[in-house]
């Protein structure tokens, strides 16, 4: 039986924050580690952990340099043969969600990747996984993603230099590597909107273009991708603009 390492990454999360330990801590699946990793909170969010301290494994408190550091620390500390990061404000789906994904752990696949709910009316989303469009655009909803922690040995880990889409960076490089990827069925996990990657503001949208078009930066390695990826950004990046205006802008009264 593998071992799974459940990661949350918090900061002044309390609103949301209990839910999702209680998400993790009633899993049906004996064989699985819990990590909270807290940015230093200044509400509730410590005295929330303290309640649940003799369920949970490891317990890290103290300033963080972003949510890939975050992320990065708790790798480091990780004793499981495959990592999930189901963040305060995500939970997972049911009891018997890390038992259904189990059997194809088992298999010793680099990547399991399973389905997610996602938002209030909790659509039920499916990863793409990882094909040629990674090279534009993630395929994966991190939620719903086991990673052997041998990748993360192998081929390093998540980027501290990209702020928000950070996960996108580590899974192209992934994509570039040719790790192989199972797909699961079964729902691991609930993903609510209220987090940075899913805020429709512009400004918040145009950081993340940056982080993307950093990634492109990084990652492009010939003259012919370079030139792809300036054809795309000087398409793209107006596209979603305008896109933008029609479906959030509210008309002048």
């Amino acid at each position: 039986m593998k071992k799974i390492s459940i990661v949350t990454v918090v900061y002044n999360n309390e609103t949301h924050l209990e839910g999702c330990i209680k998400s993790v801590i009633s899993q049906t699946y004996d064989a699985f580690e819990y990590i909270i990793i807290d940015g230093k909170s200044t509400d509730s969010t410590p005295e929330i952990i303290e309640k649940y301290n003799d369920k949970i494994d490891i317990v890290v408190s103290e300033k963080d340099d972003g949510i890939a550091d975050a992320m990065n620390k708790a790798i480091k500390l990780a004793t499981g043969d495959y990592i999930a990061f189901i963040h305060a404000d995500d939970f997972l789906y049911d009891k018997h969600a890390l038992e259904n994904v189990a059997p194809y752990i088992e298999s010793g696949y680099d990547l399991v990747l399973c389905d997610i709910l996602f938002g209030k009316n909790m659509q039920r989303k499916t990863s793409r996984g990882l094909d040629w469009l990674t090279k534009f655009k993630t395929g994966i909803w991190h939620q719903g993603c086991l990673c052997a922690k041998s990748v993360f040995t192998k081929y390093g880990n998540f980027n501290k230099d990209i702020p928000i889409a950070m996960d996108y960076e580590f899974f192209l490089r992934l994509y570039l590597k040719d790790v192989r990827v199972a797909f699961c069925p079964h729902i691991l996990a609930v993903m609510r909107d209220t987090g940075i990657s899913s805020r429709n503001d512009w400004e918040t949208l145009k950081k993340r273009f940056n982080d993307e078009k950093k990634i492109h930066s990084i990652h492009a390695n010939s003259v012919s991708m370079k030139l792809v990826y300036g054809l795309y950004w000087s398409l793209y990046f107006p596209y979603r603009k305008i896109k933008h205006i029609f479906q959030y802008q509210q008309p002048p009264r």
